[in-house]
């Protein structure tokens, strides 16, 4: 399918959680889907949730290889912060180190940055949150 949609100038890309984080020798759960998937299934990294799994993911997201379409800019509170949100904040608000990210997110050549946040209390303010650390920092 991914095949198809590329000659559509379209794209198929694939979003992460944490689980595929859990590693198999050298390599993620996520990393050996991309493998068997073949180069034309693009990525969508939910850089949270490679946070939660204990990786780092300004190295995590140069794993694929020119295959970035796009990463879901989304903050981790401090632990045991933010209970009632799914332990999820603002973006720029969190532990996630945007200093460093974010030019290994340019680097890697992704196209887009999705403001997300699972269980917002306040979905207005995390968007206007989210956009202007983006439009700051970018």
């Amino acid at each position: 399918m991914a095949e198809k949609l590329d000659k559509e100038d379209m794209a198929l890309a694939y979003h992460n959680h944490d689980f595929e984080m859990q590693e198999y020798g050298d390599k993620t759960a996520l990393e050996l889907l991309f493998d068997a998937a073949g180069p034309a299934l693009k990525s969508e990294i939910d850089l949270a949730w490679v946070e939660r799994a204990g990786l780092d993911p300004a190295e995590y997201v140069t794993r694929f290889d020119g295959r970035l379409f796009a990463v879901h800019a989304k903050d981790n509170a401090p632990q045991g912060e933010a209970t009632e949100e799914g332990g999820f904040t603002s973006l720029g608000n969190g532990v996630l180190d945007w200093e460093t990210i974010l030019p290994a997110v340019e680097e890697a050549g992704a196209k887009w940055y999705i403001i997300e946040h699972d269980h917002p209390l306040d979905p207005e303010d995390v968007i206007t949150v989210g956009n202007r650390f983006l439009k700051n920092n970018l």
